[in-house]
Protein backbone atom coordinates (compact mmCIF):
# COMPACT_ATOMS: atom_id res chain seq x y z
CA UNK A 1 0.00 0.00 0.00
CA UNK A 2 2.73 2.04 1.08
CA UNK A 3 5.81 3.24 -1.64
CA UNK A 4 8.91 2.58 -0.11
CA UNK A 5 10.40 5.60 -1.52
CA UNK A 6 7.99 8.36 1.36
CA UNK A 7 9.54 11.55 0.89
CA UNK A 8 10.82 12.97 3.98
CA UNK A 9 9.37 16.31 3.79
CA UNK A 10 5.00 16.27 2.39
CA UNK A 11 2.89 19.52 2.66
CA UNK A 12 -0.40 19.57 3.93
CA UNK A 13 -1.82 19.21 0.57
CA UNK A 14 0.03 16.26 -0.62
CA UNK A 15 -0.31 14.70 2.17
CA UNK A 16 -4.21 14.78 1.77
CA UNK A 17 -3.53 13.98 -1.71
CA UNK A 18 -1.77 10.86 -0.98
CA UNK A 19 -4.66 9.32 1.48
CA UNK A 20 -7.33 10.15 -0.57
CA UNK A 21 -5.56 8.95 -3.53
CA UNK A 22 -4.79 5.91 -1.55
CA UNK A 23 -8.55 5.42 -0.30
CA UNK A 24 -10.14 6.45 -3.59
CA UNK A 25 -8.81 2.89 -5.10
CA UNK A 26 -11.15 0.22 -6.97
CA UNK A 27 -10.43 -1.91 -3.76
CA UNK A 28 -12.27 0.48 -1.23
CA UNK A 29 -15.07 0.89 -3.79
CA UNK A 30 -17.55 -2.21 -2.47
CA UNK A 31 -17.14 -1.36 1.17
CA UNK A 32 -19.86 -0.88 3.61
CA UNK A 33 -20.97 2.66 5.05
CA UNK A 34 -19.67 2.12 8.77
CA UNK A 35 -16.14 1.44 7.15
CA UNK A 36 -16.32 4.08 4.72
CA UNK A 37 -17.31 6.44 7.51
CA UNK A 38 -14.32 5.41 9.75
CA UNK A 39 -12.12 5.95 6.78
CA UNK A 40 -13.22 9.29 6.40
CA UNK A 41 -13.25 10.30 9.79
CA UNK A 42 -9.62 8.97 9.63
CA UNK A 43 -8.75 11.04 7.25
CA UNK A 44 -10.67 14.09 8.27
CA UNK A 45 -7.92 13.22 11.96
CA UNK A 46 -4.99 13.40 9.39
CA UNK A 47 -5.70 16.72 7.75
CA UNK A 48 -6.30 18.30 11.45
CA UNK A 49 -2.97 16.57 12.47
CA UNK A 50 -1.60 17.84 9.54
CA UNK A 51 -2.65 21.07 10.10
CA UNK A 52 -1.55 21.59 13.68
CA UNK A 53 1.77 20.00 12.72
CA UNK A 54 2.54 22.52 10.08
CA UNK A 55 1.19 25.66 12.60
CA UNK A 56 3.07 24.90 15.64
CA UNK A 57 6.40 23.46 13.98
CA UNK A 58 9.60 25.39 13.51
CA UNK A 59 12.51 24.95 11.37
CA UNK A 60 12.88 23.05 8.28
CA UNK A 61 10.34 20.47 9.09
CA UNK A 62 7.65 23.06 9.63
CA UNK A 63 8.09 24.46 5.78
CA UNK A 64 7.12 21.30 4.46
CA UNK A 65 5.44 19.29 6.86
CA UNK A 66 9.11 16.66 7.28
CA UNK A 67 8.59 13.62 8.50
CA UNK A 68 5.81 14.19 11.15
CA UNK A 69 3.41 14.41 8.30
CA UNK A 70 5.00 11.20 6.64
CA UNK A 71 4.40 9.34 9.71
CA UNK A 72 1.14 10.47 9.89
CA UNK A 73 -0.17 9.46 6.96
CA UNK A 74 1.61 5.90 7.11
CA UNK A 75 -0.54 5.66 10.11
CA UNK A 76 -3.29 6.63 8.49
CA UNK A 77 -2.92 3.99 5.82
CA UNK A 78 -1.57 1.44 8.01
CA UNK A 79 -5.02 1.71 9.79
CA UNK A 80 -6.83 2.03 6.77
CA UNK A 81 -5.22 -1.73 5.60
CA UNK A 82 -6.54 -3.03 8.78
CA UNK A 83 -9.95 -1.80 8.20
CA UNK A 84 -9.65 -3.48 4.95
CA UNK A 85 -8.64 -6.55 6.51
CA UNK A 86 -11.05 -6.69 9.33
CA UNK A 87 -13.74 -6.05 6.19
CA UNK A 88 -12.71 -8.91 4.34
CA UNK A 89 -12.06 -11.64 6.87
CA UNK A 90 -13.83 -10.23 10.05
CA UNK A 91 -12.66 -9.80 13.37
CA UNK A 92 -11.44 -13.02 15.50
CA UNK A 93 -13.10 -14.89 17.74
CA UNK A 94 -12.28 -16.87 20.32
CA UNK A 95 -12.72 -20.57 20.32
CA UNK A 96 -16.06 -21.49 21.96
CA UNK A 97 -15.80 -25.40 23.37
CA UNK A 98 -17.54 -27.54 21.29
CA UNK A 99 -20.84 -28.91 22.56
CA UNK A 100 -20.51 -32.75 23.04
CA UNK A 101 -23.00 -34.77 21.62
CA UNK A 102 -23.00 -38.25 23.37
CA UNK A 103 -25.05 -41.39 21.19
CA UNK A 104 -28.03 -42.48 22.25
CA UNK A 105 -27.77 -46.22 21.05
CA UNK A 106 -30.65 -47.57 20.92
CA UNK A 107 -32.07 -51.46 20.74
CA UNK A 108 -34.88 -52.45 18.33
CA UNK A 109 -35.66 -55.12 20.53
CA UNK A 110 -36.44 -53.09 23.25
CA UNK A 111 -39.64 -50.71 24.30
CA UNK A 112 -39.63 -47.75 26.39
CA UNK A 113 -41.05 -49.69 29.13
CA UNK A 114 -37.96 -51.82 29.19
CA UNK A 115 -35.61 -48.91 29.46
CA UNK A 116 -37.87 -47.46 32.36
CA UNK A 117 -37.48 -50.52 34.44
CA UNK A 118 -33.85 -51.22 33.93
CA UNK A 119 -32.91 -47.42 34.60
CA UNK A 120 -35.58 -48.26 38.06
CA UNK A 121 -33.09 -50.95 38.67
CA UNK A 122 -29.79 -48.95 38.26
CA UNK A 123 -31.41 -46.07 39.88
CA UNK A 124 -31.77 -48.61 43.05
CA UNK A 125 -28.69 -49.82 42.93
CA UNK A 126 -27.39 -46.48 43.31
CA UNK A 127 -26.08 -46.54 40.00
CA UNK A 128 -27.07 -42.97 38.75
CA UNK A 129 -25.09 -43.00 35.89
CA UNK A 130 -27.08 -45.69 34.29
CA UNK A 131 -29.87 -44.89 35.47
CA UNK A 132 -29.71 -41.55 33.83
CA UNK A 133 -28.70 -42.72 30.47
CA UNK A 134 -31.48 -45.38 30.01
CA UNK A 135 -33.98 -42.93 31.11
CA UNK A 136 -33.41 -40.78 28.20
CA UNK A 137 -33.42 -43.79 26.29
CA UNK A 138 -36.66 -44.24 27.03
CA UNK A 139 -37.58 -40.48 25.90
CA UNK A 140 -35.95 -41.20 22.48
CA UNK A 141 -37.77 -44.94 22.28
CA UNK A 142 -40.92 -42.94 23.03
CA UNK A 143 -40.78 -40.96 20.75
CA UNK A 144 -40.07 -43.28 17.70
CA UNK A 145 -42.75 -45.14 19.32
CA UNK A 146 -44.94 -42.39 18.96
CA UNK A 147 -43.47 -41.64 15.00
CA UNK A 148 -42.37 -38.35 16.09
CA UNK A 149 -38.59 -40.04 15.38
CA UNK A 150 -37.86 -42.16 12.65
CA UNK A 151 -36.59 -45.29 14.48
CA UNK A 152 -32.81 -45.16 14.01
CA UNK A 153 -30.32 -47.26 15.98
CA UNK A 154 -27.58 -44.79 15.84
CA UNK A 155 -28.68 -41.08 16.73
CA UNK A 156 -27.35 -38.48 19.10
CA UNK A 157 -28.91 -37.02 21.80
CA UNK A 158 -29.00 -33.42 20.66
CA UNK A 159 -29.77 -34.55 17.07
CA UNK A 160 -32.99 -36.47 19.03
CA UNK A 161 -34.17 -33.43 20.92
CA UNK A 162 -33.37 -31.07 17.79
CA UNK A 163 -36.00 -33.14 15.61
CA UNK A 164 -38.21 -33.99 18.68
CA UNK A 165 -38.60 -30.49 19.25
CA UNK A 166 -40.08 -29.38 16.07
CA UNK A 167 -43.12 -31.60 16.54
CA UNK A 168 -43.34 -30.65 20.01
CA UNK A 169 -41.92 -26.98 20.31
CA UNK A 170 -43.22 -25.93 23.78
CA UNK A 171 -41.44 -29.06 25.21
CA UNK A 172 -38.07 -27.97 22.68
CA UNK A 173 -36.14 -26.57 25.94
CA UNK A 174 -36.96 -29.40 28.12
CA UNK A 175 -35.75 -31.88 25.60
CA UNK A 176 -32.52 -29.56 24.77
CA UNK A 177 -31.95 -29.55 28.38
CA UNK A 178 -32.40 -33.21 28.86
CA UNK A 179 -29.82 -34.10 25.56
CA UNK A 180 -26.91 -32.20 27.73
CA UNK A 181 -27.31 -33.48 31.00
CA UNK A 182 -27.16 -37.15 28.84
CA UNK A 183 -24.82 -35.98 26.88
CA UNK A 184 -22.23 -34.45 29.88
CA UNK A 185 -23.01 -37.65 32.31
CA UNK A 186 -22.51 -39.87 29.58
CA UNK A 187 -18.53 -38.02 28.12
CA UNK A 188 -18.32 -37.41 32.74
CA UNK A 189 -17.90 -33.66 32.26
CA UNK A 190 -21.00 -34.06 34.58
CA UNK A 191 -21.69 -36.47 37.66
CA UNK A 192 -24.78 -38.32 37.79
CA UNK A 193 -26.84 -38.20 40.67
CA UNK A 194 -30.58 -38.21 42.36
CA UNK A 195 -31.34 -35.12 41.20
CA UNK A 196 -30.22 -35.32 37.41
CA UNK A 197 -32.22 -39.22 37.11
CA UNK A 198 -35.37 -37.22 38.95
CA UNK A 199 -35.23 -34.85 36.01
CA UNK A 200 -34.47 -36.93 33.60
CA UNK A 201 -37.66 -38.98 35.12
CA UNK A 202 -39.75 -36.09 34.57
CA UNK A 203 -38.84 -35.31 31.09
CA UNK A 204 -39.81 -38.79 30.69
CA UNK A 205 -43.54 -38.50 31.94
CA UNK A 206 -43.76 -34.96 30.64
CA UNK A 207 -42.54 -36.22 26.66
CA UNK A 208 -44.83 -39.34 26.79
CA UNK A 209 -47.62 -36.73 27.40
CA UNK A 210 -46.84 -34.36 24.81
CA UNK A 211 -46.14 -37.26 22.43
CA UNK A 212 -49.68 -39.27 23.03
CA UNK A 213 -51.59 -36.05 22.63
CA UNK A 214 -49.45 -35.20 19.52
CA UNK A 215 -51.69 -34.30 16.69
CA UNK A 216 -49.19 -35.79 13.57
CA UNK A 217 -51.93 -36.31 11.11
CA UNK A 218 -52.00 -32.31 10.98
CA UNK A 219 -50.70 -31.84 7.22
CA UNK A 220 -52.78 -34.37 6.11
CA UNK A 221 -55.38 -33.17 3.19
CA UNK A 222 -59.21 -32.83 4.86
CA UNK A 223 -61.87 -34.72 3.05
CA UNK A 224 -63.36 -33.36 0.30
CA UNK A 225 -66.53 -30.94 1.22
CA UNK A 226 -69.88 -32.97 0.87
CA UNK A 227 -67.60 -36.22 0.37
CA UNK A 228 -70.58 -38.78 1.14
CA UNK A 229 -73.32 -36.77 2.25
CA UNK A 230 -75.75 -38.68 0.20
CA UNK A 231 -75.36 -41.66 2.14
Amino acid sequence: MIPLDVPVELSREEARRRVLEELGKSRYAEMPQWLRDLLQWLSELLERIVTFVLGVSSGPAAAGGGINVAFVVILVLIAAGIALLIWKVGLPRWQTKRRRDAEVDLSEELEPDDYRSAAQRFAAAGDWRSAVRDRFRAVVKELEIATILDPRPARTAFEASALAGRALPEQAAALDAGARTFSEVMYGDRVADTAAYQRMAELDDRIGEAARQADLAGDEPEPAAGRGAGR
